[in-house]
């Protein structure tokens, strides 16, 4: 027996859980709801095998194999006729695609309007920088010290307020960022190298890559020359150069850099991949309501 399996109710495995999740699943489901006409002489009125194979288009064979455990590989197609039939929740299409696959569902569509928890939480954090964005890297919200620390997106047109773009093509942002080349830059493209193997063929996703890597040749080599991939950890420190001082060629840089500690927040939700991004200065960073804005760099000019 497997850890995983101790750990289950009854020493259940994996298998055992999916099928006791499906037939669960499909006493949750009456005649009427399917749209399938009721029995005679008191039968089920909920779904039975029988009934979930007419809904999907799959044999009993099928349906029966993956309730009992012996049909090890069903198809992407298979699964999501069944959270179709079953009439199943996000949280339980994940559930479904987990337990039959050890993998979460590929996504088509993504949650991107502002959450109003998340753009509340934007502004009470002030002074600390802060911003949420999409799965994309759409800019939704961001606070004052977001836009003197890093960048005023209020100054760029709506389909510019981008992180990612920003983060990857302006020169500015590798002045905010003392890490920029040696890790900032190839860990993001390592998070775009990820998303585009769980959503290769998302045209809003290929399409800023593509972008990205045309206009920066630079970045082009990051993508190409790995295949390393990175997922956004809690929390991590990076060196930032303050508002004022964002300049890497003044004799004193070093003396200017901040240790920033970058808070990575998001929705428990399965579908929902917004991120609240917030840069925790340290407790005794002297922080001044009138500082320079940070793109005021002499190096941009």
């Amino acid at each position: 027996m497997t850890l995983s399996e101790a750990r289950s109710p009854n020493g259940a495995g994996r298998s055992d859980r999916l099928g006791a999740f499906l037939r669960d699943r499909r006493g949750k489901v009456s005649l009427k709801q399917a749209g399938l006409p009721g029995r005679r002489g008191g039968r089920a009125a909920t779904l039975t095998q029988e009934d979930l194979a007419r809904l999907t288009g799959y044999s009993i064979r099928t349906i029966s194999g993956l309730e009992q455990g012996t049909d090890h590989r069903p198809t992407p197609d298979l699964l999501e006729a069944i959270a179709a039939a079953l009439r199943l929740s996000t949280a339980e299409r994940h559930t479904l695609w987990y337990l039959a696959t050890k993998a979460p569902p590929p996504e088509e569509s993504y949650l991107s309007g502002l959450d109003p928890g998340m753009a509340r939480l934007v502004r009470l954090v002030d002074p600390q920088p802060a911003m949420a964005y999409d799965l994309f890297w759409d800019i939704q919200t961001y606070n004052g010290a977001m836009a003197a620390w890093a960048c005023d997106w209020s100054r760029r047109s709506p389909e510019q307020r981008n992180f990612a773009r920003w983060l990857l093509l302006d020169p500015h942002a590798r002045h905010v960022h003392v890490d920029w080349e040696q890790h900032l830059a190839p860990a993001f493209v390592g998070r775009m190298r990820m998303l585009a193997a769980q959503m290769p063929q998302h045209p809003t996703l290929t399409g800023l890559i593509d972008e990205i890597c045309d206009r920066s040749p630079e970045v082009k080599r990051m993508w190409d020359s790995s295949t390393e991939v990175y997922s956004h950890p809690p929390s991590i420190v990076r060196p930032f150069r303050p508002p004022g001082h964002t300049d890497p060629r003044q004799a004193d840089d070093e003396t200017h850099h901040v240790p920033v500690t970058m808070c990575v927040l998001s929705p428990t939700k399965p579908d929902d991949e917004r991120r609240l991004i917030a840069y925790l200065l340290p407790e005794d960073y002297p922080y001044d309501p009138a500082v320079i804005s940070s793109e005021a760099c002499t190096a941009c000019a």
